[in-house]
């Protein structure tokens, strides 16, 4: 919407342009991209109801190597080069949920199930 709002100002006549009303209208627009990464943590095994206090050093080691493993995964994959139009003003990528979700459809999931 608030693409919409500076093409529409664009189209309108310069004495459209200056009224309060256009003038309030543009400083609600917004002219900026943004793309949101999404790195979360998901464990490859249940770590049951200790997963909130356990803080052991062999543990705190296993979260930064995975979470670092995702965010190389993630960087590699780089999603956010595809090619977007002007008027997409924030897209949120989660490449891992992606991937998870496209090889247990693949396995034959259904779409209901993976949800």
């Amino acid at each position: 919407m608030r693409h919409a709002i500076n093409e529409l100002i664009q189209l309108l006549p310069p004495d459209l342009v200056a009224t309060p009303e256009a003038q309030r209208l543009w400083k609600m627009g917004c002219v900026t991209q943004t793309d949101i990464l999404q790195v979360i943590y998901r464990p490859e095994a249940p770590q049951g109801n200790q997963k909130d206090c356990e803080f052991s050093r062999a543990t705190m080691a296993q979260q930064r190597d995975r979470g670092l493993m995702d965010a190389e995964f993630t960087l590699a994959a780089a999603p956010w080069l595809a090619p977007k139009t002007k008027e997409i003003g924030v897209r949120v990528f989660d490449v891992w949920h992606e991937l998870l979700t496209a090889k247990r459809l693949a396995a034959g999931e259904s779409e209901k199930e993976v949800a």
